[in-house]
């Protein structure tokens, strides 16, 4: 895929929501996965020192489905630039993510440049298992540098690397942790940590976000422009799955949602629910479908992901599944 579409699927990466843990209350649903019971600090603290050894004063940020650790900062660049290479991890707690997608931690390799305030993610490997163990599946990536906008991950990954007042969502004191101040000291590198086999043997790639200031216009300005013809529909049969909802109604708000946030990378695209069993209970999942290959599809959820958001591939649309109006 060329550089021009990579970035016009990154360009529409906003709206990911990087939920800082204090005084946070959410619940999750417990199982054999033993997920933690909500996003309280103390409790997800001592659930990850249980189950993982990603230690809490190395977490920048906490959502409902990932936690996400920085394991070590190095400059890759001589001493007149800013610019380095963050080792990055997360857990996966989202209880859907894991079940329907398979993976329940993963990896990436983010290069931050903090003169321009601009990321670009590596190569994003998936694993099965907690602690990046088992075989590694790649997730995609991209090689250009962008300038994140607000609430995504890569976001949060420039704002830890590059700003000394940057406070961790689980370190012991910390409050709330206050993303993009201004500071521009140099940051403080934490100790590298031994990567996992798989993880170690896997060469960099490189997945990112850009936003577009908002610009005030003219009364004079504000009629709408004529809608373009639609495009053609487009005939990959690899589809996206977004959510997994207990009910049609959420999962058709999940797809329209998507559809509004990601405007551009899914035009001319479809979506669809599907109505399966899993588990003994009725799930509804939502699709997005009709990319014109594989790679846009997985350009696409690699996009979504670094907004702070869960997908992954399905070979095709299933039979019975229900379409719904694109707009």
């Amino acid at each position: 895929m060329g550089a021009r579409r990579v970035r016009q699927f990154f360009l529409a990466a906003a709206g990911g929501a990087a939920i800082c843990a204090a005084g946070a209350t959410a619940a999750f649903p417990q199982g054999p996965s033993a997920l933690p019971g909500s996003l309280d600090r103390a409790v997800l603290v001592n659930w990850l020192r249980a189950n993982t050894d990603l230690d809490p004063t190395n977490v920048i940020s906490v959502s409902p489905a990932n936690i996400i650790g920085v394991m070590a900062v190095n400059r890759i660049e001589p001493a007149d630039r800013r610019v380095f290479r963050a080792q990055i991890r997360s857990e996966v707690i989202s209880a859907q993510t894991i079940r329907e997608a398979g993976n329940s931690s993963w990896a990436a390799d983010v290069e931050v440049d903090c003169q321009s305030r601009k990321g670009k993610v590596n190569r994003i490997l998936d694993f099965p298992m907690r602690n990046l163990r088992g075989t590694a599946r790649e997730a995609g990536g991209s090689a250009e540098w962008v300038a994140p906008p607000a609430g995504t991950h890569l976001y949060t990954v420039v704002a830890a690397v590059c700003d000394a007042g940057f406070q961790r969502p689980l370190a012991p004191g910390q409050q709330m942790a206050a993303l993009g101040s201004s500071g521009a000291q140099p940051p403080v590198a934490t100790a590298p940590r031994a990567p996992s086999q798989s993880s170690a043997q896997a060469s960099p790639g490189p997945a990112v976000a850009a936003g577009t200031p908002a610009v005030s216009r003219s009364p004079a300005q504000t009629a709408p422009a004529p809608r373009a013809p639609a495009k053609p529909v487009k005939r990959s049969s690899v589809a996206v799955q977004i959510a997994a909802a207990d009910t049609e109604a959420k999962a058709a708000q999940a797809l329209r949602s998507a559809m509004s946030a990601f405007a551009a990378p899914l035009d001319g695209t479809s979506m669809s629910t599907v109505r399966v069993e899993v588990g003994g209970k009725t799930v509804y999942r939502a699709l997005l479908h009709g990319f014109a290959s594989a790679d846009e599809a997985q350009a696409f959820c690699t996009a979504y992901k670094a907004a702070g958001r869960d997908c992954f591939l399905r070979d095709a649309v299933p039979a019975g599944a229900k379409a719904l109006a694109s707009r």
